[in-house]
């Protein structure tokens, strides 16, 4: 009998201890069904390799998923990682031999004080800055904390609270250094607020420490062995009971740190730092983190020191050190901005006091305004002229006591340096850098070679991207109108290494103008992946190419939805009207006659760098050829397509990083949680499944609901609710009974599971009746089963939300409807109704993907949580959720978005936004509008349509509200419209012949006089105007009433209907 099952599997037989790592199924017997042929349905064992050479199994068994991660004692064995469908065979090519290995210790070796020149020192002046280098290993990517104390004599009444200067973070790049920057004024500045008018010479310390959660990741980050055990806790949260998880070591009484065990630190004696009792400002910081390592470093400041000038250009000498050590570190696709600090002056700003009675005569009064002018626009303005200035510049500048409306403040500003930052993705023809680091190679020739993952563009895997190089010069230049683009196109892109940085200016692009149309309509559609055969439901007449359009418009629409003659296109395929129209004729088509077109397979254009150079040895290695790592031309749109496991891990890094969560990187580890599967993987894999089944699909309902979900899993830390739920007993909540908890214990039962915290037992009654698992039965299974906990999140997102009877729900006006200016907005809520054994389940819901849709944060989290709890943070999720999915700007479906020099952007949101409906000329007048009613985001939700565009509009339109709702918005052309539609579907036409009507009666009327919108643009261009998403929305309207250009603006719908003169 032929063998079935797994025939082979691949992955990394001497894994890190701590690290998760991924084993998958490459092949199986040929005799396997392909219908069995299923991961998900794959056991994966371990076996261990006892004293007598013998493999036994560990009894630890996983099914679907492949990821394991070995804890430190699993390195001193040897395991078996065995794959089987059916059983085991013991051995073969579908068996892997396991050796963890242990990893590298993290370490500080040294810590070097510098001038700003990069040159060592140990005697500086008040008046500059110093640097102070920390030289690591295994650290790469970690942050350190600097602090710079005053090393007082003993006994001279000076307190230990006094003497910490300043600490930062910095974190450790991949050659090994951190660098952190003092302005040494506030030693000058200390000194003077404590008494000190003349100082004399102060000795300092910078010392520099790696801290670690008290469970650091060489000591079993998962598991002790292969299986896994829960983590600890590595934060505390505000709703969460007062009881914590048992600490590594006591908690110190002290301010000294305990030391993580088995670490460099616990090895050494006390820091100087220690010995003298530096006070940190920061409250219980040691409950939560263990030292790992330190070193520290003194100098002294002299009054008479004269202060070190920095080189002309305002840059280091050497902003990366050249080691000696031969390599290629890194190279990507990055951008110049002027964002560095680079302590040099730049002039003098002048500020204007705003109110009365500012008080600056105690440094305490001297801080709190300083920060607050800190933070005014008008200094974070300064940046656009590559300028900034600091706290302590500020606080100089207040000299008198007293400072009223109107007083003017002088101080300091210093310039910003050119640093060149990483991004992920940028568009064709966009301006940017190829920068590779080194080390050891300075002087050398490097060479650059951009290739594609896929072949997209060039059509095959590994193919060499062919691009222009271009000048400094040219990277700030535009092309003149009617010239050839600037740049020489190459293959290959070759420089001399220069502080262990190469940097070439490229533009995204090819030569020719003919083949970039051709680059990004293959970017843009995809991949050709088959056709598609369109059947005619009845006579079509295609008379010109005007209806030509019409016709191919009307198939892409059902070839997308799909009906009686027509399978919808399927799931991951996309069809375009231009390859529509290139397949049709000027014909009659008659009932069941066909027309076939190309079908495409949305794929990125992924690109990865190829580095080489010669030094003693040639040098040749490839980067950003990783999942998630990839360079994506275009935008990096989360919508319709799976998160990747990389992109994944780095929201959640990101997320937990902005309130200081030690553990960025596991799920779900909190003692009271007990999840069947806690792998990042596997959730993920969850989350994308759920997500297309529920139509969770666009970038912008992914950032609502991860946003949500986040905050009710306390940072994706629990599935179950801490508190033991008797506020949800009857006699404990008014609601209890109402919603199904009727005796005591039911709020125990049916407190909050799952990521959206599912409670009270009506509503587990509801998902029951909707998934058929007893969850009523057995509400833990929401808490412990993976599949659940996401399953019941998406269905209370789209339909378990009860509402009151009725086919509309109109938000109501409360304070989180004021927030979002959802109040008095209208959405359909969807009529549930389930035959069940227990009965039969009925009620109104609403899909809350239509409010996500809207952006109505604070409405949502009202109607997840039903209060306020967590109000603020959720909007904090959502901006900083936002930010890591580089939203709108990345999205595909939130419009596009133009910046000019001004700073203000201009984004077209939605279909019926189109960027050519907007001319330079009313481009400019909204920069300058919206520069001067502060309003740096500007979103155009409509610009002007063809007649054909508005018949289809309309015709939507109608059939989604009826045509007696249409008519109450138009006036009586619009009316006429609308009775050709009625009048249309009364005769039977199809829809195709009903459109053309409409927009040849369109024509008839004029244009103009159906909609505002149908106006020639190249007399009067007009748009829309989002209120709700402008900063300042009446600044807007004022400023935009004082343009002598403007013939309109009206305040419609939430949104200003502009018009302006062309």
């Amino acid at each position: 009998m032929s063998k079935k099952g797994v025939s082979k599997i691949s992955g990394n037989a001497s894994p890190k201890v701590g690290e998760a790592t991924t084993y998958t199924v490459t092949d199986w017997y040929p005799a396997t069904p392909q219908n069995q042929r299923n991961v998900g349905g794959v056991t994966w064992e371990l076996f261990k390799k006892r004293s007598n050479g013998r493999f036994t199994t560990t009894n630890i068994k996983k099914t679907g998923s492949g990821t394991f991660t070995f804890g430190e004692v699993a390195q001193r064995n040897t395991y078996r990682l065995e794959a089987y469908l059916y059983e085991s065979e013991g051995d073969g090519a579908s068996t892997i031999e396991i050796t963890p290995q242990p990893v590298a210790i993290p370490k500080i070796n040294k810590v070097e004080l510098q001038y700003v020149d990069d040159s060592p020192g140990t005697v500086f002046s008040y008046r500059e800055k110093m640097r102070a280098r920390a030289q690591c290993v295994n650290l790469t990517g970690q942050k350190l904390k600097f602090s710079l104390w005053e090393d007082d004599a003993a006994g001279d009444g000076h307190n230990a609270n006094n003497l910490l200067i300043e600490t930062k973070e910095a974190t450790v790049d991949s050659t090994g250094v951190a660098t952190a920057e003092f302005m040494l004024t506030r030693a000058l500045m200390q000194k003077a607020m404590q008494g000190e008018t003349d100082p004399k010479q102060l000795e300092f310390y910078v010392t520099v420490e790696y801290f670690q959660n008290r469970k650091h990741a060489t000591d079993n980050v998962n598991v002790n062995n292969p299986s896994h055990v829960p983590a600890t806790t590595p934060q505390s949260r505000p709703q969460e009971p007062a009881s914590n998880p048992t600490p590594s070591q006591p908690a110190p009484t002290s301010n000294v740190a305990p030391r993580a065990a088995n670490s460099p630190a616990a090895d050494k004696p006390q820091s100087q730092k220690e010995e003298k009792g530096i006070v940190d400002r920061v409250t219980d910081w040691w409950n939560k983190l263990e030292l790992w390592d330190w070193a520290e470093s003194p100098g002294t400041i002299k009054p008479t020191q004269p202060p070190t000038q920095q080189p002309a250009d305002g840059k280091a000498v050497s902003v990366v050190q050249d080691t000696g050590v031969e390599d290629i570190l890194d190279a990507y696709f990055a951008k110049k901005e002027y964002t560095k600090q680079t302590g040099e002056a730049a002039g003098t700003f002048e500020y204007t006091i705003g109110s009365n009675g500012n008080k600056s005569a105690t440094a305490a009064e001297k801080e709190n305004i300083a920060r607050i002018i800190l933070g005014k626009s008008a200094i974070k303005a300064l940046s656009e002229k590559k300028e900034y200035t600091t706290l302590e510049a500020i606080k100089a500048g207040l000299t008198k006591d007293v400072y009223n409306k109107n007083e003017k403040v002088t101080f300091q500003t210093f310039k910003l340096g050119a640093e060149f930052k990483k991004v992920n993705s940028a568009p064709l023809d966009t301006k940017l850098y190829l920068v590779a680091r080194t080390s050891g190679l300075n002087g050398k020739q490097a060479t650059l070679i951009v290739k594609e993952k896929d072949g997209l563009i060039k059509g095959s895997a590994g193919a060499v991207l062919p691009l222009l190089e271009i000048t400094e010069a040219q990277m700030e230049q535009a092309t003149p109108a009617g010239t050839a683009v600037p740049g020489t196109e190459k293959s290959q892109f070759t420089g001399t290494i220069e502080n262990g940085v190469i940097k070439i200016p490229i533009h995204l692009r090819p030569k020719s103008d003919d083949e970039l149309t051709q680059w990004k309509e293959k970017v843009s559609k995809g991949k050709e992946d088959g056709e598609y055969t369109y059947k005619f439901r009845g006579e079509n007449r295609i008379t010109d190419e005007n209806s030509k359009k019409t016709v191919a418009e009307t198939i892409l629409k059902n070839a997308k939805s799909g009906n009686a003659s027509n399978q919808k296109i399927a799931d991951g395929k996309s069809a375009y009207v231009d390859d529509i129209i290139k397949a049709l004729s000027i014909k009659t088509y008659q009932k069941d006659e066909t027309v076939k077109f190309k079908l495409y397979k949305k794929q990125q254009e992924l690109l990865f760098i190829q580095a080489k150079a010669q030094g003693e040895k040639q040098h040749d290695k490839e980067f950003l050829k990783a999942e998630g790592a990839y360079f994506v031309i275009g935008k990096n749109c989360f919508c319709n397509r799976d998160i990747t496991l990389t992109e994944f891990e780095t929201i959640l890094k990101k997320l937990r990083e902005s309130e200081g969560v030690a553990n960025t990187t596991g799920l779900f580890y909190r003692d009271n949680c007990n999840l069947d599967d806690k792998t990042n993987a596997s959730f993920l894999a969850k989350i994308n499944e759920k997500f297309k089944a529920h139509e969770i699909n666009t970038c912008i309902r992914k950032i609502h609901f991860l946003t949500q979900v986040y905050h009710e899993t306390d940072k994706f830390q629990t599935t179950l609710e801490y508190a033991n739920g008797i506020k949800y007993d009857p006699g404990h909540h008014d609601d209890a009974a109402g919603n199904g908890n009727t005796v005591a214990g039911d709020g125990e039962r049916y407190k909050g599971k799952g990521l959206m915290q599912l409670t009270w037992k009506n509503n587990y009654k509801k998902y029951k009746a909707y998934s058929g698992e007893d969850v009523v039965g057995s509400p833990l299974r929401v808490s412990t089963e993976l599949n659940l906990a996401v399953d019941s999140a998406v269905w209370f997102w789209t339909q378990g939300k009860v509402l009151g009877a009725g086919t509309t729900w109109t938000v109501p006006t409360t304070s989180f409807s004021e927030y979002d200016h959802s109040n008095g907005k209208q959405f359909p809520k969807t009529q549930i109704s389930k035959v069940t054994p227990d009965g039969t389940v009925s009620y109104a819901t609403i899909n809350m993907n239509l409010l996500a849709d809207k952006d109505y944060i604070d409405t949502i989290s009202w109607l997840v949580n039903g209060g306020g709890n967590g109000r603020q943070e959720r909007r904090d999720y959502l901006k900083e959720i936002k930010k890591i999915f580089n939203y709108p700007q990345d999205c595909a479906n939130a419009g596009s978005a133009s910046a000019g020099n001004s700073g203000v952007t201009i984004h077209f949101v939605g279909d019926t936004a189109l960027e050519s409906g907007i001319s330079q000329r009313t481009r400019t007048i909204l920069e300058e509008v919206g520069v001067a009613s502060k309003n740096n985001d500007i979103y155009i939700t409509s610009t002007a349509r063809t007649p054909g565009d508005q018949a289809r509009i309309m015709y939507d339109n109608i059939g989604r509200t009826g045509a007696a709702v249409q008519k109450g918005i138009y006036a009586n052309a619009g009316d006429q419209v609308i009775d050709v539609y009625t009048a249309g579907t009364n005769a039977h036409k199809t829809e195709a012949q009903i459109v053309q009507d409409m927009e040849a009666k369109i024509n008839e009327l004029g244009p103009s006089s159906v909609s505002k919108h149908l106006a020639d643009p190249n007399v009067m261009n007009t748009f829309d105007v989002s209120i709700r998403r402008l900063t300042n929305a009446n600044d807007f309207k004022t400023e935009m009433q004082k343009r002598t250009e403007l013939h309109q603006l009206l305040d419609e719908n939430g949104a200003y209907h502009v018009e302006i003169n062309q």
